[in-house]
């Protein structure tokens, strides 16, 4: 059957909310739509623990919520621009261009005339270039000809940042639609963040902080707050000593962000994962989320990590259907079994290739995962292929029944890498498995 027969899930924002979160993103919303700026609000999760799907829904409802006429949206993709010498240049640019877009600037217009609001998006230009050569490092002999420039550009006064600032929000406040009762805001979404350069990310952090901290701005932050941590930290390496690095880093990032939402990982990833199976094929979903109940968390709390699992394990189920197992030809207990077992290789296959690799070639490896998933070596006997993963749950013997163990959590951090998370399969569902009962399983990928 050939690679059409299943849907493949790209790493796209989804429309819709499948992680219940939607009283969260409506809380954001709204605060960014009603709280009193300066305002910068943070959204924490992990790579791949639905940020952008998040800080997009949160857009969503700030244009369509209640308090939406008086508010225009800003979407900016930090990484994008982090070879810039002044990132906030690439900002204001971004917003002068979202600006010139915008249905309710348009609206505006017909208010303020369309060559007012053509000076206004030109004096907001204007301002972007002032903010450009006052945010580059100047060498001394550099500093006539960045006048003649300025000259050149009719700026002739250079200003202060105070009175930048107070140039950037009355222009920004003259575009704004105008409201009686509530305070008119740019909501400007900053995504991926923590994918950009240390010295860049601090650089942006800065600029919003030196000119953007206007009284009707709200930005929405979009980061691993850990890695934005360790970035400032590092920027900052130059100017402090070590031991103060990491609470100043801290601090910094508390004192710009006053709010930060931490996105919290699906509470059943199980139940995530068995929604982007191929919709035809009801075996595999039943046989997982009927081993998932009493069982531990066997797969991993990711939102990203379960759709690229979910793409390989619909490849997968889709060749077994057509290979000598047949597994929709024998009884419903097999086809069980059949489905954790490909859960399983394919579980190795898409995020520990050397363990696969290895398994691939010696069916009897399975016997070595199992000894170490289950506890049966000492800590001098593990492999180093082992030894840099972590267990996120161990079996506990009973002296009185010592062929029957509970599996109990050892409580990892979700977002550590290196978690075997499969491993409460082979400790309990599957722990009497055989090698031959997958060495055509490990071949799928060439069937």
């Amino acid at each position: 059957m050939n690679a059409s027969a299943h849907h493949i899930h790209n790493d796209e924002p989804a429309e819709t909310d499948g992680l219940g979160r939607e009283a969260l993103s409506k809380e954001v919303a709204l605060m960014a739509s009603t709280a009193l700026p300066p305002l910068a609000l943070g959204v924490h999760g992990d790579w791949g623990a639905g940020k952008t799907t998040f800080m997009k829904h949160v857009r969503s409802k700030v244009e369509n919520g209640a308090y939406s006429r008086h508010v225009i949206t800003i979407w900016f993709d930090a990484w994008r621009y982090q070879n810039e010498s002044a990132p906030v240049v690439a900002l204001l640019q971004e917003m002068r261009r979202q600006f010139s877009r915008s249905n309710k600037l348009l609206r505006q217009a017909n208010k303020l005339g369309e060559v007012t609001i053509q000076a206004l998006l030109n004096n907001l230009d204007d301002l972007t270039k002032l903010v450009k050569l006052e945010s580059l490092p100047v060498s001394a002999e550099k500093i006539q000809a960045l006048g003649e420039q300025r000259e050149k550009e009719h700026l002739e006064n250079q200003l202060v940042t105070d009175g930048l600032q107070q140039h950037l929000q009355q222009a920004i406040a003259t575009l704004l639609p105008a409201s009686k009762n509530k305070t008119p805001r740019v909501v400007i979404f900053i995504d991926d963040l923590d994918r950009c350069n240390p010295e860049m990310a601090y650089r942006l952090l800065e600029g919003l902080k030196i000119y953007l901290n206007l009284k009707n701005c709200v930005f929405i932050l979009g980061m691993n707050q850990q890695v934005i941590t360790e970035a400032i930290a590092q920027a900052m390496k130059k100017h402090e000593s070590d031991a103060k690095v990491k609470l100043c880093a801290e601090a910094y990032l508390e004192k710009l962000c006053t709010n930060i939402w931490r996105l919290p990982p699906p509470a059943k990833p199980h139940n995530f994962f068995t929604t982007h199976l191929n919709n035809s094929d009801n075996e595999p979903k039943t046989a997982i989320n009927n081993t998932a109940q009493g069982q531990p968390i066997f797969l991993p709390p990711n939102p990203r990590r379960l759709k690229a699992l979910a793409n390989l394990y619909n490849r997968f189920w889709t060749k077994t259907k057509a290979s000598p197992l047949k597994p929709l030809n024998t009884s419903e207990d097999i086809v069980s079994l059949i489905a954790l077992r490909i859960l399983v290789v394919a579980y190795v296959y898409q995020f520990h290739s050397e363990l696969f690799q290895r398994w691939r070639h010696d069916p009897f490896f399975l016997e070595e995962m199992k000894d170490w998933v289950n506890g049966r070596f000492a800590s001098d006997q593990i492999q180093s292929y082992f030894s840099a993963l972590i267990l996120p749950t161990r079996v506990e013997i009973d002296a009185t029944q010592p062929t029957q163990g509970a599996i109990r959590s050892n409580y990892p951090d979700p977002s550590a890498p290196g978690i075997f998370w499969i491993a409460p399969l082979l400790q309990g569902p599957l722990s009497n498995d055989r090698p031959d009962d997958y060495k055509l399983l490990l071949q799928l990928e060439n069937a």
